[in-house]
């Protein structure tokens, strides 16, 4: 049964494949994890952010269609307005920082 022979190029990539096998990869496990860590956190305080605005829009939505005048349900839709970016740019401020706080601690894991 004849044997195949490598070439010179196939040998070169083989080596550099196997040369990238033996970096010990722990060193940025830590690193890793941090990061999943930090993501999982931002996730979870978006999703608890979400859940919030939309049951504050049903709550809203409600109140505006049982209000007793076109009035009322105008200063109700103004108030949730500014309300809801008031919240929208204080989580973006909240997330913003986990992140940064994620990326110093994974910097200081390297």
């Amino acid at each position: 049964m004849p044997t195949a022979k490598t070439t010179e190029p196939e040998a070169k990539t083989i080596t550099a494949d196997m040369d990238v096998t033996m970096i010990p990869w722990s060193l940025g496990a830590q690193m890793a994890t941090t990061w999943i860590d930090g993501v999982t956190r931002m996730n979870d305080t978006w999703a608890h952010f979400v859940a919030d605005r939309l049951k504050q829009d049903a709550e809203i939505q409600h109140d505006i269609f049982t209000c007793g005048s076109p009035l009322e349900a105008q200063r109700l839709g103004a108030e949730f307005l500014l309300k809801t970016m008031q919240d929208y740019m204080s989580e973006a401020d909240r997330i913003s920082s986990m992140g940064f706080h994620t990326t110093e601690e994974a910097s200081l894991k390297t």
